[in-house]
């Protein structure tokens, strides 16, 4: 479960910049988990990509 962090300032009763500092540390134990996640993606997802083509650049209707 993810929360934006301004709820979790508030919860942890710290501003943004001491929740970095000291409260969102990462540990050995973090590192070890995350890698053992395999991502879930849609097979060949770069080859996709790719092969299609991307047409002719659009100009930004604000320029």
């Amino acid at each position: 479960m993810h929360h934006p962090l301004h709820v979790v300032s508030r919860w942890t009763g710290h501003c943004f910049e001491t929740m970095w500092k000291f409260d969102l540390q990462v540990t050995e134990e973090h590192r070890k988990a995350a890698l053992k996640v395999k991502p879930k993606l849609p097979p060949k997802t770069i080859e996709n990509l790719c092969a299609q083509p991307m047409g002719e650049p659009k100009q930004n209707p604000k320029q």
